[in-house]
């Protein structure tokens, strides 16, 4: 809440926030935010996000002789910060000669940038695939090893929900509302937002 605040105006920003008088947020972060900022004026609600355990459940049937895989997804936007992940690639295809391969699912204004640096980091199409928009997310989470999400800002974001509903290990920084449900090394991973330590902790799983 607090960017969609800054990043806009008129209703979409302050004025939005001003106007009504009950918030449901579904970031504890952001709640907090809210109730700060109207200083306990404001009657603010905490609704978690839900996952739909029918569609994103584990499926444990990996290929035999597949690559260890790396996911991101969401929209190629900068906020998402792709640019970690494709950073993080080149440097285990450095120190480990290309035993890990990514993917990036997802479409955005960023798309043509993200591909230029693939090139020159000198990544092959079997070294990271861009797979575009899916509406079956769970098909790329279940085959894959690691889920990575780079956000320099997030409020609850479900994709993470998602990942860990299909058993997939999940290392991300520690924004929004990732810290109150992964409990760092036991449940998941969270990194400081530096991609050497994003690395290390690819190196734990």
């Amino acid at each position: 809440i607090k960017v969609e605040i800054m990043e806009n105006k008129g209703i979409y920003g302050k004025l939005g926030f001003l106007l009504p008088q009950y918030f449901v947020i579904n970031s504890m972060q952001s709640v907090e935010y809210a109730i700060k900022i109207s200083h306990g004026k404001k009657k603010v609600f905490y609704l978690p996000n839900a996952v739909d355990d029918l569609k994103f459940r584990p499926e444990f049937h990996k290929e035999a002789g597949s690559i260890f895989t790396l996911l991101a997804m969401g929209r190629l936007e900068k906020q998402k910060r792709f640019d970690k992940f494709i950073d993080v690639l080149a440097l285990i295809k450095a120190k480990y000669n290309g035993k890990m391969k990514g993917i990036i699912v997802g479409n955005g204004s960023l798309e043509n940038e993200l591909k230029k640096q693939k090139d020159l980091l000198q990544l092959t199409k079997n070294e990271l695939e861009f797979a575009g928009g899916t509406e079956s997310p769970q098909i790329y989470m279940q085959k894959a090893d690691i889920f990575i999400l780079t956000s320099d800002f997030e409020g609850n974001p479900n994709v993470v929900l998602e990942s860990m509903a299909c058993g997939l290990p999940v290392i991300a920084t520690k924004v929004g509302n990732l810290p109150f449900f992964i409990k760092d090394n036991v449940n998941g991973f969270l990194f400081d937002g530096e991609v050497e330590d994003l690395f290390q902790r690819i190196l734990l799983v």
